[in-house]
């Protein structure tokens, strides 16, 4: 499978602009407004912030973490165009474009606006899945190059 620019530029607008038109939605309700109950006591949206990074560490110090995640975006975009690994780029793509999506939240509103809510596990946003999404690929895909190599 060959994932060329133009195709993960598709993918990156496309998905970006998903999480984008989401937020810009769910802001207009205020924080921690519990819009819609999707499986009672399990899963429901609700809007909170996090000034944090995943699961609400290192709250309090937004311009660092604003500074460390444009440089592993930085990082990030680079590799892709270094590597000639087609599926690494795939899953390259879903990591930019979750963390641009919350950097621009950064820009805008001072934290990330999170609003996928598990009773089990911190809420989170679409792009959080995404950079999940990317990380699994990475990890699925370092075991196939390995097992190829036995």
């Amino acid at each position: 499978m060959n994932f060329r620019p133009a195709k993960l530029g598709l993918l990156f607008t496309s998905f970006f602009l998903l999480d984008r038109i989401v937020k810009s939605y769910l802001i207009s309700y205020p924080l921690g407004s519990e819009l819609m109950v999707v499986i009672p006591g399990v899963f429901s949206i609700k809007t909170v912030f996090n000034t944090g990074v995943a699961f609400g560490l290192l709250r309090g110090y937004p311009q660092l973490l604003t500074v460390i995640n444009v440089i592993l975006v930085l990082f990030i975009v680079v590799y892709t165009f270094k590597t000639e690994n087609s599926r690494m780029k795939l899953w390259l793509t879903f990591i930019l474009t979750g963390a641009v999506s919350n950097i621009v939240d950064r820009f805008i509103y001072g934290g990330i606006l999170d609003y996928f809510d598990l009773s089990f596990w911190p809420t989170f946003n679409l792009a959080d899945t995404y950079i999940t999404i990317g990380i699994i690929g990475i990890i699925f895909n370092a075991g196939i190059k390995r097992a190829e190599r036995i």
